[in-house]
């Protein structure tokens, strides 16, 4: 049998003071230095006797304005998605998991509407279109497999 708790003998009592007081009066550092390279060394004077950014002060250079030209268009031409043939919510909106739920349904159906028409069965009707369209096991179908599955049953079912 596994615990995650620890056993007795295992566990020493602390004292909850004891944590928050440092015996170093120094917190050990985290890090350590891999490797370090000497470079030379140059003093900088800072601002070089300058105390205070007078420049701040004056007004902004009426000749230091630039006027910038109009940013170019986005993305070459802007057709617009229902140009292009693609369409804004209905099935452009669907995630490829409702739509091959769709797709599933709609074989389905028309399933059911070949074994009333043929007499055959739902497996014998199911094993005919799965090799007609190229279709392994339905669950494991792509979109484009189940729309071929649904096209040809689409078209037995206008025989």
């Amino acid at each position: 049998r596994h615990s995650l708790r620890k056993r007795e003998q295992e566990r020493a009592e602390r004292d909850p003071a004891a944590l928050d007081e440092s015996t170093d009066g120094e917190q050990m550092s985290l890090f350590a230095a891999l490797s370090a390279v000497a470079t030379d060394h140059q003093d900088h004077d800072g601002f070089d006797g300058d105390d205070v950014d007078d420049d701040l002060a004056d007004d902004d250079d009426p000749t230091l304005v630039l006027t910038l030209a109009p940013p170019p268009p986005l993305g070459g031409d802007r057709r617009m998605p229902d140009d292009l043939g693609a369409a804004i919510g209905g099935e452009a909106a669907r995630t490829r998991r409702e739509e091959k739920r769709r797709l599933r349904e709609r074989n389905a159906e028309i399933v059911a509407v070949l074994v009333a028409k043929t007499g055959q069965s739902h497996a014998q009707v199911n094993s005919e279109l799965n090799r007609l369209s190229g279709v392994g096991r339905i669950t494991e179908a792509t979109v484009g497999q189940l729309r071929q599955r649904l096209e040809v049953a689409e078209r037995l079912a206008r025989r």
